[in-house]
């Protein structure tokens, strides 16, 4: 018999190797909770909701955790947790998304049964020991786990802890949580529609988690068809609703004494209360970047704006002071951590000073601007270093990865250059060209991005393209603004956190395509705006009726200032999904982009025009005999430029117009044959890119017509 049995074991083993990994879950996906947070009656809800929604979160990264170690060595302590993973991961969706009336109640429920099996889960792998009797049989059936036949081992282990959890544990916590409510006004019957509606996720949950189990033991789920009614004929998902619905009355609708395994009376509640582990570890898993602000308090800061009668340093107070109001005043996003400083003066290794900490506190943090002043000269290159020293350092303290450095500079640096010989605007993702002279940081394994802000700079000018190299090398952003009101919109942008949809709209969609979808969404939750375009674009192709793949396309489309496109695929998300509880957002970002996509074309003209004057300057001196000691320089400027016009005609949305496109595409051309002909011969490449250097003046000429 025991011939027979092992002979069995290896079979099923060889069958169940044919089923691949189950997709890893992005459990950043569930950071947004902002519709949730938006429902919020005041700030005391709106800060309850968010702290035990990062419980119930940190909750989802312990079973993440179980379900991993289960999908790497399929031990089956973890074939429950695995399951009870998948139902938690739909509940907490539906919470994000403002699915229920009272979610607090409903977060802390949850909370409250989690820690009924692990606080009893936790003796097991500590000592081994079953912690209540109701779990004494399921951990019986884990130690004895393939001593029967197989699959019936893997059924009864599952039953086993299914029973134990809903029939004893869960009125328990239902009734715990009911007492711990922080509103006594609501009744056992306000809440208990919205907990029967759980009911309706089993067959979704049960979906994924066979999904997993094939894993490791995929021939049980071929072999049996009573897999598909639940996880096992002993125990069916008309049995579990009931047990659920008993539970509940006998809870709080009916209270009796609740009874454990044989009629003994259950202990109190295990409580982990106030929850400090799950919630370090949901704060932790969606920890937003810090942002340091590093303005330019130079001399010329104090001198009025471009058409105003405002000093540059009262327009750049005004514009953070506004945009910090509208941090704190939205209540759809938990208050971000903020930091300012200044720099001016000489050259010296540290020319910054401090003006407000990292705080929570933005109305601490305004009064601090305001209380900026102005004078000296713009030593750039040091200020950033030292800045950049001075938020790795926060970041390691902190326990992050990532912080974003926001840049306000209106002149060109008086110290250490910024940009390497030869170079125009452009650089490599990065390249390290500033050396850290105040080199204080703990390493360099942060990733800090660098958003640049050129005030009242002039399109083209050496300045404006420091700060284009500096954005670029850092995979970060660079805008050219000329007012306070572009300032603010600049900061607005900045500050952009972009939250794509988890998951496809559609139904039963081929593998292949959900793939794509998650690829594009780890993308985007990596900030790899480029390369999930891409992938968005692919998915959005193959089904461009999924609501869901029309807003994560548009979503991309708007980061990597696509704007026309952005707006035509945020209405076809609203057309698709016309009652979608964002609408109200997504129709306020429509606005804001159609303004900044007006803002945009106008910024694009005077680059074109800056690219004329640089070219018709050049061209000159290049008459005069200057032209080898302008090779290299000129040679940068050809060939950043070139990329730029190969994609302009579809940044201003003008890939239908024939004409302009042609002419970005005649410019482009003409760049590249004058950055050739100077690699091929750098001693007479005047004379012989003089006739390309000149149509492409003209068709520069031309395309500046066509704005």
């Amino acid at each position: 018999m025991k011939k027979i049995r092992i002979i069995v074991v290896i079979i099923l083993i060889a069958i169940s190797k044919q089923f691949t990994l189950a997709q890893n879950v992005d459990l950043s996906q569930f950071c947004d909770n902002s519709v949730l947070l938006a429902g919020a009656k005041n700030d005391s809800d709106k800060k309850e909701r968010d702290e035990t929604y990062k419980k119930l979160l940190g909750v989802l990264s312990e079973l993440s955790d179980y379900r991993q170690q289960y999908l790497s060595n399929g031990d089956p302590v973890n074939l429950f947790p695995s399951v009870y993973f998948q139902m938690t991961a739909i509940e907490l969706e539906k919470i994000r998304q403002g699915n229920f009336t009272y979610p607090t109640e409903k977060m802390r429920q949850m909370l409250y049964f989690y820690d009924a099996y692990k606080s009893n889960r936790s003796q097991y792998d500590i000592n081994k020991s079953c912690g209540e009797e109701h779990w004494s049989k399921h951990f019986r059936e884990v130690d004895n786990f393939g001593l029967n036949i197989l699959c019936q081992s893997l059924r009864t282990t599952i039953n086993s802890a299914i029973r134990a959890h809903v029939r004893f544990d869960l009125a328990r916590a239902i009734r715990y949580a009911f007492e711990q409510r922080t509103d006594k006004s609501i009744t056992p019957a306000q809440l208990k529609n919205e907990f029967l509606t759980t009911n309706n996720i089993f067959a979704q949950a049960q979906e994924a988690a066979i999904v997993d189990i094939k894993k490791h033991h995929g021939a049980c789920i071929l072999a049996d068809p009573e897999w598909k009614i639940w996880l096992g004929a002993s125990i069916r998902i008309d049995e579990i609703k009931q047990w659920r619905e008993e539970a509940f009355d006998n809870a709080i609708v009916s209270p009796i004494p609740l009874l454990g395994y044989g009629g003994i009376p259950l202990i109190p509640q295990p409580s982990y209360f106030p929850h400090k582990s799950y919630l370090d570890k949901g704060e932790k898993l969606c920890k937003k970047n810090s942002t340091l602000f590093l303005f330019d308090l130079s001399g010329s800061m104090n001198e009025n704006g471009a058409n105003s009668n405002i000093s540059k340093l009262q327009q750049a107070k005004n514009a953070s002071k506004q945009t910090l109001n509208g941090l704190k005043s939205n209540n759809s996003s938990p208050t971000p951590e903020v930091a300012v400083l200044g720099f001016s003066g000489d050259c010296a290794p540290d020319p910054t000073t401090m003006i407000s900490n990292f705080e929570t506190n933005l109305s601490l943090v305004e009064s601090r601007i305001d209380a900026m002043g102005a004078g000296g000269g713009t030593p750039l290159a040091e200020a950033i270093a030292a800045s950049e020293c001075k938020l790795a350092n926060y970041l390691s303290q902190t326990g992050q990865n990532n912080g974003k450095l926001i840049v306000l500079s209106d002149g060109q640096a008086t110290c250490q250059p910024i940009r390497p010989p030869g170079t125009y605007n452009s650089g490599q993702f990065g390249q390290t060209v500033i050396p850290v002279s105040a080199r204080q940081c703990v390493s360099s394994n942060y990733k800090i991005k660098y958003y640049t802000i050129g005030l009242n700079i002039a399109a083209g000018s050496p300045a404006e393209r420091d700060l284009q190299y500096l954005s670029q090398i850092s995979g970060g952003k660079y805008l050219n603004v000329q007012s306070q009101t572009q300032l603010e919109r600049a900061f607005r942008k900045f500050n952009r956190i972009y939250v794509p949809k988890p998951s496809p709209y559609s139904n039963g969609l081929p593998t292949i395509s959900i793939s794509k979808f998650n690829e594009g969404v780890s993308q985007i939750n990596a900030e790899s705006f480029s390369s999930a375009l891409k992938n968005c674009e692919e998915f959005a192709k193959l089904h461009p009726d999924d609501c869901h793949g029309a807003y994560n396309l548009a979503l991309m489309q708007e980061a990597n200032d696509f704007y026309k496109n952005a707006i035509t695929n945020y209405q076809k998300y609203l057309s698709l999904c016309p009652s979608a509880p964002d609408k109200e957002f997504v129709e306020k970002q429509i606005a804001f982009l159609e303004e900044e996509f007006r803002q945009f074309l106008l910024f694009q003209k005077e680059v074109v025009k800056s690219d004329l004057e640089y070219l018709k300057i050049h061209f000159d001196k290049i008459q005069n005999g200057q032209s080898v000691a302008l090779a290299e320089e000129f040679k940068g400027f050809l060939k950043e430029k070139g990329d730029y016009y190969k994609n302009l005609s579809e940044l201003t949305g003008k890939n239908s117009d024939r004409i302009f496109k042609k002419n970005c595409q005649e410019v482009a051309l003409g760049l590249d044959t004058c950055a050739k002909t100077i690699n091929r011969n750098p001693s007479t490449w005047d004379r012989d890119a003089t006739p390309s250097l000149s149509m492409t003046y003209l068709n520069l000429e031309r395309l500046l017509e066509g704005f």
